[in-house]
């Protein structure tokens, strides 16, 4: 029972923040700044589904089933990093089934932003990346990502990365039940 209360109490004062969305929206400037300002370590969802193959559009989109194996990967590097500090995720996360399934498993705080703008103005975005998609591609993550509204809603649109960044942590650092930096 002693050693369950301290794991408890351990796992409360670690949280993990989901920033989420449509492609092009801002998702991976915004996580790394607020990894930063939150002394946290930064995961971004399509890098792992990228690396492992399961970044394959079947119909509508990646499959449900994907994301799982994605979320199966992942889980041994967030439980680690939890020891640390917290852990920011950055993803599309347009299927249900893939949050249900963090939020199952994570025995602590979990955070979700999703961030909207405009297809036009992500595909303007999506334009100044590196790695650019298609504007197909971009219109049917958007349609997809857009269509879900988990956690708290921030429309980016005239709006700096710092801004967002700071509406994010601010909204974090407001819970009662967590002592965060500053």
């Amino acid at each position: 029972d002693e050693f369950k209360y301290a794991l408890r109490s351990w796992f409360s004062m670690s949280y993990v923040v989901i920033i989420r969305g449509p492609a092009g929206v801002g998702k991976s400037a915004v996580s790394r700044k607020v990894a930063t300002a939150l002394k946290g370590k930064r995961f971004s969802f399509d890098t792992i589904l990228r690396r492992h193959g399961l970044d394959i559009i079947d119909g509508e989109g990646i499959p449900t089933r994907n994301f799982i194996k994605a979320n199966n990967i992942i889980m041994p590097l967030l439980e680690r990093q939890l020891r640390k500090g917290p852990v920011i995720l950055d993803g599309c996360f347009y299927r249900d089934e893939q949050v249900k399934n963090i939020r199952q498993r994570m025995a602590c705080q979990l955070f979700i932003f999703s961030l909207h703008a405009p297809l036009d103005e992500c595909v303007r975005r999506n334009n100044m990346r590196a790695r650019k998609m298609t504007v197909a591609a971009v219109a049917a993550v958007h349609a997809l990502a857009s269509r879900k509204n988990h956690g708290v809603s921030i429309d980016t649109v005239g709006k700096s990365v710092d801004t967002v960044t700071r509406e994010i942590t601010a909204r974090i650092r407001s819970m009662p039940s967590l002592r965060l930096p500053r």
